[in-house]
C-alpha cells in the first residue's frame, strides 16, 4: 500500500474533487446519510480547533435527539 493510499492522506488535484462527488442525489435520505457521513469523517480527520467545533456540532444534533425520543419513551410507558 503506497503511503498516499493510506487513510487520513490528503487529496490533492482531481482526486479531491472526485472525492466529494455525490453518489446520492442530496434531496434523499441516501443523500443526506451520506452528507452526515462525510462530516463525520470530516470530524474524525481533522485536529485541533476544527475537531472541537466539530464535536459540538455533533453534540448539538444529537443531545436533542436523544432527549426527544427519552421523553417519547417515558410518556409512553408513564
Amino acid at each position: 500500500m503506497d503511503r498516499d493510499d493510506e487513510p487520513g492522506s490528503p487529496v490533492t488535484g482531481d482526486e479531491a474533487t472526485a472525492a466529494w462527488e455525490l453518489q446520492n442525489s442530496p434531496y434523499t435520505i441516501e443523500g443526506e446519510l451520506e452528507g452526515f457521513q462525510r462530516f463525520g469523517t470530516g470530524v474524525r480527520q481533522s485536529s485541533g480547533a476544527k475537531r472541537m467545533v466539530g464535536l459540538l456540532l455533533v453534540a448539538a444534533i444529537l443531545v436533542p435527539m436523544v432527549f426527544g425520543v427519552l421523553s417519547l419513551v417515558y410518556n409512553a410507558l408513564f
